[in-house]
């Protein structure tokens, strides 16, 4: 064996171990890089909601402050009014607001039986005590969930 073929075999050695350990590495990176790009964009998506929960709950407040005992009835309405440019469907895909007895404010009933607003759900929600939400993943959607408030007690939720 000659010299030339010693560093020939010593050079392919060393480009092949770099080789090997380079492309895990950026793999690795690729990956660690891509969940902090999940995890900002569910930050971001949640505070999106959160944003329209509270400018929901402001028009509750602005509703049941401008007609003293507004009925549940002209509060659906009003909101219903408000939500046409409050949550466009392009951010918020599905949105709904639904009664403290059931009853669908806003949104698509289909909707409603696909991301899971069921019964149990609704009546938690509705027992939290403070302006709050909860948020969750369900069959690949970012689900946030909060009550809203008329005259100090819970009488919606928002989905």
């Amino acid at each position: 064996m000659t010299l030339k073929n010693i560093l020939a075999g010593l050079r392919t050695e060393i480009l092949l171990s770099l080789v090997l350990l380079l492309v895990p590495a950026m793999v690795l990176t690729t990956f660690i890089v891509v969940r902090i790009w999940e995890r900002d964009l569910l930050r971001h998506k949640t505070g999106e909601a959160r944003a329209l929960i509270g400018t929901m709950q402001q028009a509750m407040d602005d509703i049941s402050q401008g007609q003293a005992g507004a009925s549940l009835k002209a509060m659906k309405e009003e909101i219903r009014q408000r939500a046409q440019w409050l949550a466009p469907k392009e951010l918020f895909e599905p949105f709904l607001v639904v009664g403290e007895d059931g009853s669908l404010w806003i949104g698509d009933p289909q909707a409603l039986r696909s991301t899971g607003l069921d019964q149990s759900a609704l009546s938690t929600t509705l027992e939290m005590k403070k302006r709050d939400h909860r948020v969750e993943k369900k069959a690949g959607l970012l689900v946030v969930r909060a009550p809203l408030f008329a005259a100090g007690r819970s009488v919606a939720v928002v989905q």
